[in-house]
């Protein structure tokens, strides 16, 4: 062999040798899912999606293979309403530049459907994609996903209830309030539990808003029960006699029928077997000038003959205490009404009970509390989802007319998770939150615990 000969065979083998890795056998699908399993247990998360977005590209991979792949990509870039998911972390706790806060949205949309294409019949997989849609703002697509789901067998309990309401919150996003009643009515009539400590709590979170959305009942609890046909609580000027108005009938004068403060009238004394009659003889009247009222907040006078009762308030919740001590100047036995004389204002101008829920509003009237505040809707788990503002707002609307101001408080918004209270992001996260509530009269506490630290 010349030389010639040995150079040119020593120059192919090193070609052949650097060629080598190109011709190699790559790792299959199942070889690549085991890698990613192991490289997720030793903690290397680099290595788990480089090793994810390969298998997701692979034609020979199954579909439980992608949709594992999948399920670590999506875990870097999820999101949605709930302010502990990674789009949340970045844009408000690290605050990521926009384009990469936008780009992790798009990610997340990507793998959702992805996801949902390879297991359709998931149950999981369909109410993350389809939660996903309605945060979006995509409500007609996010129920085509999301009813489907409620077909699989054997649902747990937590998950059925997901579902309705996530399809609650898109129908109320979509402002077709009609169809997010009947997902309420539907997942209340299976009478979930879905209770847990510390968690979310999805079939509570629809009872309340079925509450709220069917309109509170003032007489759900009867009150007053007993209250010796006297005002409570005791009033700063009372002169009560042994005597009583026994009226057939009653009406009002002074307030319109659709005040809020004549149909609580209306619904007590109905109760208490006195009819409401346009031509009655026994006249309530209201804020007609008949009395003076105190010259204090929330003060009122009143007064009953045998003739009729004549009401004088102060401030609308003046006017509303008047409603309720008449109330209670009712022998509900015998079906009359104490005749006397009140004069009445609070010592403490806020006043009320740091928790609040449908059934709140009754006790709040005939306890006479001025303020009624709320620390966290039930679905702070849940982000600020349509329900959540609904069950929100709702309380205020509630309130308002009988001049009974609420307060509410979110500390998902600033305090949970740790948001830089110095951030722009998190001072108009909080400014939106809080003008809509102020919108509908409401006030906000903002709740700054320690405890973040």
């Amino acid at each position: 062999m010349t030389t010639r000969t040995i150079a040119l065979a020593i120059a192919l083998a090193g070609v052949l040798l650097a060629c080598a890795p190109l011709h190699a056998a790559q790792p299959d699908a199942a070889a690549l899912a085991k890698q990613m399993a192991e490289f997720e247990k030793a903690g290397n998360a680099a290595k788990v999606l480089e090793t994810a977005r390969l298998i997701v590209a692979m034609a020979d991979a199954t579909a439980d293979q992608k949709f594992a792949a999948y399920g670590k990509l999506l875990n870097t870039c999820n999101g949605g309403w709930s302010t502990w998911t990674p789009q949340w972390e970045a844009y408000y706790i690290a605050l990521k530049p926009e384009d990469e806060c936008e780009a992790m949205k798009a990610d997340a949309l990507k793998y959702l459907a992805a996801m949902h294409e390879l297991k359709p019949q998931d149950a999981d997989a369909s109410l993350a994609y389809g939660s996903y849609l309605a945060y979006l703002g995509k409500n007609a697509e996010a129920i085509s996903v999301l009813e489907p789901a409620l077909k699989a067998e054997k649902l747990p309990a937590q998950t059925t209830a997901m579902l309705y309401m996530r399809l609650a919150d898109a129908a109320l996003g979509m402002g077709n309030r009609a169809k997010c009643l009947k997902y309420l009515e539907d997942v209340e009539a299976l009478n979930l539990s879905t209770a847990q400590k510390g968690g979310e709590n999805p079939a509570e979170t629809c009872r309340e808003a079925l509450a709220w959305m069917r309109g509170i009942d003032l007489d759900a609890l009867k009150l007053p029960m007993e209250t010796g046909a006297k005002a409570f609580p005791t009033p700063q000027d009372a002169r009560y006699t042994g005597r009583f108005a026994a009226p057939a009938s009653v009406r009002i004068a002074g307030l319109p029928a659709n005040d809020a403060r004549a149909l609580l009238l209306r619904k007590k004394f109905e109760r208490f077997g006195i009819p409401f009659d346009d031509k009655a003889k026994f006249v309530i009247s209201v804020n007609e000038g008949k009395l003076k009222a105190p010259e204090k907040e929330e003060g009122y006078a009143l007064s009953v003959t045998k003739e009729g009762a004549a009401l004088q308030g102060r401030d609308t919740i003046g006017t509303t205490w008047a409603v309720v001590s008449l109330i209670q100047l009712v022998d509900q036995e015998r079906r009359r009404v104490r005749i006397c004389e009140i004069e009445d204002w609070p010592e403490t101008p806020q006043r009320g009970p740091l928790s609040s829920g449908p059934g709140s509003v009754e006790v709040a009237l005939f306890s006479k509390m001025s303020a009624v505040s709320r620390q966290g809707a039930v679905t702070a788990f849940h982000g600020l989802t349509p329900q959540r503002m609904f069950i929100s707002l709702e309380p205020i609307r509630a309130y308002k007319p009988f001049g009974i101001n609420y307060y509410l408080g979110d500390r998902s918004l600033h305090m949970y998770p740790k948001y830089p209270l110095t951030s722009e992001r998190t001072f108009q996260l909080n400014r939106d939150w809080m003008m809509k509530v102020a919108a509908e009269g409401g006030h906000c506490l903002f709740l700054y615990d320690d405890g973040r630290y």
